[in-house]
């Protein structure tokens, strides 16, 4: 009972933050406050969260 509640908490959090995440990336993105030079730095970024193990 306890692994599986430190299992929940533990996926409830990285989804919160990863939400949270995209979403200030959007409202950045779409409010038009990124350069080319920042915006590719930030795919970047994304490209190798998104292929990072798990």
């Amino acid at each position: 009972m306890d692994t599986t509640d430190l299992l929940l908490a533990i996926a409830h959090h990285l989804l919160v933050f990863s939400l949270a995440g995209i979403i200030g990336a959007e409202f950045v993105l779409v409010r038009g406050g990124l350069g080319r030079r920042r915006s590719s730095a930030l795919s970047a970024s994304t490209a190798t969260t998104a292929s990072s193990p798990r």
